[in-house]
């Protein structure tokens, strides 16, 4: 048994299906305002994850956000900050931090068009090829084994 509840907020729209008991959920859920409880015990668990992801990525020198810039590169051989910013849901603000990091790190490297200086291409250097499967592998595997671990298996 069980609730479909929308949530809005004013850039987006969430449906969620919520169990009846909420047994596993803070109590204040069970209250008037579960919705205000819902969303702030929805983002708190998104930072836990962030947080747990980019600590397995530490060894690699980079975020799980890095790590995924530099394998859209890789993958894409050569891709724009927008096409960068379209494809991994993030804005272009935040993309040209990651890609200023990676570049720093001498990852990837940034080919402005010569015919329009503000169109730069982004390429993966040969040191961010070989660094890009290990970190592809942990984050194809992170959520098969995140879930193993809470169900107990």
């Amino acid at each position: 048994m069980g609730k479909h509840v929308k949530i809005e907020s004013s850039e987006r729209v969430a449906s969620v299906f919520v169990l009846t008991p909420l047994s596993g959920l803070p109590k204040q859920l069970q209250s008037q305002q579960w919705r205000k409880a819902l969303m702030s015990w929805l983002f708190q668990t998104c930072i836990r994850l962030q947080t747990s992801l980019d600590r397995r990525f530490l060894r690699f020198g980079m975020t799980v956000q890095e790590a995924g810039v530099l394998i859209r590169c890789v993958e894409a051989r050569r891709v724009t900050p927008g096409q960068l910013a379209i494809g991994l849901g993030r804005d272009k603000g935040m993309i040209t931090r990651f890609i200023n990091r990676l570049e720093v790190s001498r990852l990837i490297g940034r080919h402005t068009n010569p015919h329009d200086r503000r169109l730069s291409v982004i390429r993966p250097t040969t040191k961010g090829k070989q660094l890009a499967w290990e970190p592809a592998k942990r984050i194809r595997t992170y959520p098969k084994r995140t879930l193993r671990r809470n169900d107990g298996k």
